[in-house]
C-alpha cells in the first residue's frame, strides 16, 4: 500500500518538473511572464558633426531659406531686392517734340506745328511701394514759323520749362505719370520790316509714360498742353489769341 502511494507522489512531481521546463523554453504561451528578446537596434550611432545632425528633407536647410519663410532676394511683400527703386536717381539726357502753336496778333493768324528739341534733366525718388515723385529742368530750341502777305510773320525761339512728377511704377519697368508745369517760350515777330521779340509765360499739365530700359536707360513719351498766362515785349492787349501750346514728346534719358 506504502509503495503505491509513493509511486503516485513521485509521478506527480516528475510530471509538474517536466511542466515547467517546457514553459521555460517558449512552449507555453500563456506564461505572463515570458518576454521575447529584443531586437538589436539598427540605427547609426550619433555623428560628431554637428552639420549631418540637420533632419533630412528640412526645407529650412536645403533650401537656405530662414525659418521665418523669407526667400533670399526678396523684399518684405515679395519686391525683389534686385529690381527695387529702378527709378531712383538723377537723369539728363535728349527731348524731342512736335509742338502746335496757335495764336493771332494784330489781326492775322499764326498757327501752326513746328519741331523743337534740347536738353532735359531732373532727378526722382521712388519709395519701395512704387510711388514716384520728381522734379526736372529742360532748355530747348523751337522751329516753329508762319508767315502771312505783307512781311509779317512769328517764329519762335526758345523755350524753358520745369515740371514736376508724381507717378507710380508698375512691374519694376514702366511708370504712368502726371506731370504739372510751366516755362516761357521766347518769339520774334516781324511786321512791316520791324522786329520785336517777346516771350509768353505758360503753365503746362501733361501726362506722360516712362519706361525702363537696363538699368540706366529711360524712354519717355508725353503731352502736355501749354496754358498762356501772361506775356512780355508785347502788349497783351494786341493778341486775340495769346499763343498756346500743344506739345508731344520723346525723350531719351541716362540715369545716374
Amino acid at each position: 500500500m506504502w509503495l503505491v502511494v509513493l509511486s503516485f507522489i513521485l509521478g506527480g512531481a516528475f510530471v509538474a518538473q517536466s511542466a515547467d521546463v517546457q514553459g521555460s523554453l517558449g512552449g507555453d504561451d500563456s506564461n505572463p511572464s515570458f518576454s521575447p528578446p529584443a531586437e538589436p537596434d539598427a540605427s547609426p550611432p550619433p555623428s560628431d558633426n554637428p552639420e549631418s545632425s540637420t533632419p533630412a528633407g528640412d526645407p529650412a536647410a536645403a533650401g537656405g531659406a530662414s525659418s521665418s519663410g523669407a526667400v533670399p532676394g526678396q523684399l518684405p511683400g515679395g519686391a525683389s531686392s534686385g529690381g527695387a527703386n529702378k527709378f531712383q536717381g538723377g537723369y539728363l539726357g535728349l527731348s524731342a517734340s512736335a509742338v502746335h502753336i496757335a495764336s493771332s496778333l494784330d489781326g492775322l493768324s499764326y498757327n501752326g506745328t513746328g519741331g523743337q528739341g534740347g536738353l532735359l534733366g531732373g532727378y526722382g525718388s521712388q519709395s519701395k511701394s512704387g510711388m514716384y515723385v520728381g522734379g526736372e529742368l529742360g532748355v530747348y530750341y523751337g522751329t516753329f514759323q508762319k508767315k502771312q502777305p505783307g512781311g509779317f510773320k512769328m517764329k519762335s525761339t526758345y523755350t524753358l520749362d520745369f515740371g514736376a512728377l508724381a507717378g507710380f511704377v508698375l512691374k519694376g519697368t514702366l511708370m504712368p505719370y502726371f506731370r504739372l508745369g510751366g516755362g516761357v517760350q521766347g518769339f520774334t515777330y516781324v511786321a512791316n520790316g520791324v522786329k520785336k521779340n517777346f516771350s509768353v509765360l505758360f503753365a503746362a499739365p501733361g501726362l506722360g509714360f516712362q519706361g525702363m530700359v537696363g538699368d540706366h536707360f529711360l524712354l519717355r513719351l508725353e503731352a502736355n498742353y501749354g496754358i498762356p498766362v501772361n506775356t512780355t515785349g508785347i502788349k497783351k492787349s494786341r493778341f486775340k489769341t495769346v499763343p498756346a501750346r500743344t506739345e508731344i514728346k520723346l525723350a531719351g534719358l541716362y540715369k545716374f
